[in-house]
């Protein structure tokens, strides 16, 4: 099971209670070091929702969700709600990332090391089955993956590519593995994925096959990182080397204008 995160990602949160103002609820929580968190609304969950409900990540910067362990009838599940933004912003992007991130879930059902999509408590809201799977190191830890990790996990975004759909946003973060069994990947997070159902025409297709190309790049700089240069094989190497134009593209806007103005906007929300 994934460790709860606080705002910094590197402390343990204890769940306190859960209390009800009005029609919505209030978590209050600190660090495993005592340090209090800053308490973050939901909107109320079904009636029966037995205690805890636990947070495994808090609210981040402009549209990013908060992420919750719901324990419903004794068995855990993830709800990934954008209920802790402001209005405009639940109400506009929150509700379409959540609509946009079920869809591809539902669409990736019955594929192994997915989650699976248990439906939508609030229209910003995805609620889905908890993977059991842990996370990925970092790499200061001295924990490299093996090979066959990324075999594995390159069978499994081939299976989703046939679907199509492409991942879009491949980094330590997103990649978990199973308990037990580091060969195992789990994949999670696909906000950015497109989805394109088969079959697909012009212009469709020819989207697609530069997104998953984009896959394929960010794969093997992964790859090469976790596992060393030397379990690349040429082919791998030049395929690594052919970045796409529109990923350069995307990095450039990234860098000169999303970064900027998330901050500015980050600065004007409200405390």
């Amino acid at each position: 099971m994934l460790p709860p995160q606080d705002r910094a990602g590197k402390q343990g949160v204890e769940s306190r209670d859960l209390t009800q103002r009005s029609d919505r609820w209030s978590l209050s929580a600190e660090t495993s070091q005592g340090t209090p968190l800053a308490v973050t609304l939901i909107p109320q969950p079904p009636p029966d929702a037995p205690l805890p409900v636990r947070l495994l990540k808090a609210c981040g910067g402009f549209g990013k969700p908060s992420i919750w362990i719901v324990d419903l009838e004794g068995t855990p599940r993830v709800w990934k709600t954008w209920a802790c933004r402001p209005s405009w912003e639940r109400r506009t992007l929150g509700r379409r990332l959540a609509q946009h991130e079920g869809k591809v879930i539902k669409a990736l059902s019955g594929l192994e090391g997915f989650p699976t999509l248990l439906g939508h408590p609030h229209p910003w809201t995805i609620e889905m089955t908890l993977l059991d799977a842990e996370p990925v190191p970092e790499i200061k830890h001295g924990e490299a993956l093996s090979p066959l990790y990324f075999e594995r996990l390159w069978e499994a975004l081939e299976a989703m590519h046939a679907r199509g759909i492409n991942h879009g946003d491949l980094r330590r973060k997103n990649l978990l593995r199973a308990p037990g069994d580091p060969h195992t990947p789990r994949l999670v997070d696909f906000t950015q994925s497109l989805y394109f159902p088969p079959p697909q025409s012009f212009p469709k297709s020819w989207i697609l096959n530069e997104a998953i190309r984009i896959d394929r790049v960010t794969f093997l700089k992964l790859k090469r990182w976790y596992a060393g240069p030397e379990s690349l094989t040429q082919i791998e190497i030049g395929e690594a080397l052919c970045i796409p134009w529109h990923l350069r593209v995307g990095r450039f806007l990234r860098q000169s204008l999303y970064r900027p103005v998330r901050r500015a906007l980050q600065k004007k929300a409200p405390r």
